[in-house]
């Protein structure tokens, strides 16, 4: 049997994906709001809501790592997080969906106010979204915010009366969905010596449809 892999259309998006050795957080560089004898306080408590195209999805808190100055006015914030997405069902996959999202936000103001999150670990605000395209693993892919085809902001605010911060992110995914299935076509040929011989030649068709993500997260700190 003669195996040809066909892709229609081909499209093929190389994403860069770079890891720091040292986060953002452990780094001694310049920032942009600098602690003078400040007290960073951490979070006790975590509570994640996140939605995916309307409908709330359960999440879970892999990782976190996060501190805020609140001798500063407005307060300043870091935030390590890892979220991991603990409802996909692959067989029934029906759209676009995130099996992870990483945020790095480096020393900001929790005034309240959205921010983009441009894409860059240079100025300490990125974002990472692992994205499900298929019930096949091969599909899946990395996308960073600040790309053409991922939006993404976030606002922090805190309110020292109730010892709570409130961290609001809002994305935009454009992408593809991805169904594939394998076809097998026959075909007789005649050999030199006049024989007739079977080929079966079996193909992958891959289709892919232009798709929207829109993620809608409220991280909920308590202090």
């Amino acid at each position: 049997m003669k195996i040809l892999r066909i892709i229609l259309p081909v499209l093929v998006i190389l994403i860069p994906v770079f890891f720091s050795c040292t986060r953002p957080i452990d780094v001694e560089t310049p920032r942009k709001k600098i602690p003078v004898d400040a007290i960073k306080i951490k979070p006790v408590g975590i509570e994640v809501a996140i939605e995916e195209n309307g409908t709330t999805k359960e999440f879970t808190v892999v990782s976190s790592d996060i501190k805020m100055d609140t001798a500063s006015n407005p307060p300043v914030y870091w935030m390590e997080i890892v979220l991991q997405n603990n409802s996909i069902d692959k067989p029934n996959l029906a759209g676009l969906r995130v099996e992870r999202i990483v945020i790095n936000m480096d020393s900001l103001d929790a005034n309240g106010q959205p921010v983009a999150i441009t894409g860059s670990q240079a100025d300490g605000r990125w974002a990472q979204f692992k994205l499900i395209r298929s019930s096949e693993s091969k599909f899946d892919t990395i996308t960073y915010s600040g790309s053409t085809r991922n939006n993404s902001m976030l606002s922090f605010a805190y309110d020292p009366s109730q010892h709570k911060a409130w961290s609001i992110l809002y994305t935009n995914i454009y992408d593809q969905r991805i169904s594939a299935y394998d076809t097998t076509e026959t075909i007789w040929d005649t050999l030199g010596n006049g024989n007739i011989v079977r080929i079966d030649s079996t193909y992958e068709i891959v289709i892919r449809e232009n798709d929207t993500l829109i993620l809608k997260g409220d991280i909920t700190l308590s202090f």
